[in-house]
């Protein structure tokens, strides 16, 4: 039998998603945080509810649990819930205003190279993909932001096979606060 969550996205979106939840994880909770897929990536969402079933709507298994215990109380989710109707916000963006700046974890795609032989014959895609065997890959939205012209190049070296584009999470800005004794 499968279980469900109720998730808000901090994202200009006014309603929630449900989620089902996989069998290997046992228990979760109103206010915990969690990874889910959306669209073509992956977003933190928080848990709003713990909805019996999901109705007529085909659902996805949420990735992770982010939190052992809940970061949000049932007051917190109260205000979230009262931020949107005062300001006319989704109930994922009165969350993140809640919860201190760098918990939201998302996934952005990147363009990596592959390990196929052999190289394009045109001698700036032959560069331009040097550039990207040499690093860690590049992000996709930023690359295509500074150089729109470069969306011809990956498409035709992701036709080629000589990379691929593959969505990668993001690390949480947020780290826990160490207290130093004097």
């Amino acid at each position: 039998m499968l279980r469900y969550v109720e998730v808000a996205f901090p994202l200009p979106v006014e309603s929630t998603f449900t989620y089902n939840l996989p069998a290997e994880i046992e228990e979760i909770h109103i206010g915990q945080r969690v990874l889910a897929p959306f669209g073509n990536r992956r977003i933190t969402g928080y848990v709003v509810g713990l909805p019996k079933e999901a109705g007529d709507v085909d659902t996805k298994p949420i990735e992770a649990v982010l939190d052992l215990v809940p970061l949000l109380t049932p007051s917190l989710i109260s205000l979230a819930r009262r931020m949107t109707q005062l300001y006319g916000v989704s109930l994922g963006e009165a969350i993140a205003t809640i919860l201190p700046p760098g918990l939201t974890r998302q996934s952005r795609r990147r363009v990596l190279a592959t390990q196929k032989d052999g190289d394009p014959l045109d001698s700036v895609e032959r560069g331009w993909l040097e550039r990207i065997r040499k690093g860690p890959g590049l992000d996709c939205v930023a690359l295509l932001r500074r150089d729109p012209s470069s969306a011809k190049p990956i498409r035709h070296h992701e036709q080629g096979g000589w990379i691929e584009i593959k969505p990668v999470l993001r690390k949480e800005r947020a780290k826990e606060k160490k207290r130093i004794a004097l």
